[in-house]
C-alpha cells in the first residue's frame, strides 16, 4: 500500500510541491495553528467589512473563502453580473495592490490606474516579468 501511494504521489505531484510538502511536514504544529488563527482572523475581518457594507455573507467554516448571498441584504435581487458591473461603474478607476514579500511587509499600490481588467492583467504580467528577469517589457 505504501509503495503504491509513493508511486502515485511521485508521478503526479510536481517536484517543487513535493519539496514544499516535505518542508511543511518538518514544521511544528504551533506554526500551522498560528497560520490558521491568522487566516481566520483576516477572513473574519473581511467578512465583517462586507457585512457593514450591507452584504449578506454566507457562513464560512473550515475554509478561508467567502461568498455573499445576493438574494438578501442591501443588494437583494441583483444578479451576480449586475452586482459586478455596479461595482466597476460606481467605483470607476482602481489601482492594484502589491503584497510585500513577508506578511509583516506593507502592501503598496502600483502607480497604474485601471479602468478594465485586460489592461490590469497586462501590467501584472509585465511586473512579474520584470521581477523574474530584471528586464522591462515595452508598453505595447
Amino acid at each position: 500500500m505504501l509503495a503504491k501511494a509513493h508511486q502515485y504521489i511521485t508521478f503526479t505531484t510536481p517536484p517543487n510541491l513535493q519539496a514544499a510538502v516535505a518542508y511543511g511536514l518538518d514544521k511544528e504544529d504551533s506554526y500551522f495553528m498560528g497560520s490558521r488563527r491568522d487566516f481566520q482572523a483576516a477572513r473574519d475581518r473581511f467578512a465583517g467589512g462586507l457585512e457593514r457594507l450591507g452584504l449578506s455573507v454566507l457562513p464560512s467554516s473550515a475554509t478561508y473563502f467567502l461568498n455573499v448571498d445576493l438574494t438578501k441584504g442591501r443588494f437583494k435581487g441583483m444578479t451576480d453580473n449586475a452586482f459586478s458591473t455596479r461595482l466597476v461603474v460606481r467605483f470607476g478607476p482602481w489601482k492594484l495592490a502589491q503584497l510585500g514579500r513577508r506578511p509583516q511587509d506593507p502592501m503598496t499600490l502600483t502607480g497604474h490606474v485601471f479602468v478594465d481588467r485586460t489592461e490590469a492583467e497586462w501590467v501584472v504580467f509585465k511586473l512579474r516579468w520584470q521581477r523574474l528577469t530584471g528586464q522591462e517589457l515595452p508598453l505595447e
